[in-house]
């Protein structure tokens, strides 16, 4: 008679808790994203449209905010992408 194979060792780490924050890190950042840009399109409208003024701070404003939705959207995916899988 062939004697049974024991059974294998777990993995390690079989214990620990699954913390996934990736979706959270995304929630978080859309929201506060969306949140500047609602406020630079108000400031925007209110000094371009009401008061007709727009002085460079603004042009610094809606330059940074064209940064922030450009060029660090897919780096930061990236990143985040390390959490969720």
């Amino acid at each position: 008679m062939a004697t049974p194979s024991p059974t294998p060792a777990p993995l390690a780490g079989w214990d620990l808790p699954d913390d996934n924050h990736g979706p959270r890190l995304i929630a978080a950042t859309a929201v506060v994203t969306m949140m500047a840009l609602i406020s630079v399109i108000l400031r925007i409208w209110v000094r371009a449209g009401i008061i007709k003024s727009v002085g460079w701070d603004d042009r610094f404003i809606v330059l940074a905010m064209v940064r922030r939705l450009s060029l660090p959207s897919a780096t930061n995916c990236w990143r985040v992408n390390k959490y969720i899988n």
